[in-house]
């Protein structure tokens, strides 16, 4: 997968579509005139994010400086 085991280091965590807590709330009323009022409301946890460091072969933006998802965007 990797030309350099360097690479490897703090590969696993979570990812970034990872939001281990969502409410979402769909609902609809129909009033006594035949109008339909509907709204949604989602909240979600935030989203984790991977710090990236520059790595001494490859350059900016290539190794995992720690674990991935160890950050979490509010």
């Amino acid at each position: 997968m990797f030309d350099l085991g360097s690479l490897l280091k703090n590969l696993y965590g979570r990812l970034p579509n990872d939001r281990p807590h969502q409410f979402k709330f769909n609902g609809s009323y129909r009033t006594p005139i035949k109008v339909l009022i509907s709204g949604n409301f989602y909240i979600q946890s935030g989203s984790p994010f991977n710090q990236l460091t520059p790595h001494p072969i490859y350059g900016n933006n290539e190794g995992f400086a720690v674990p991935r998802g160890t950050a979490i965007i509010p």
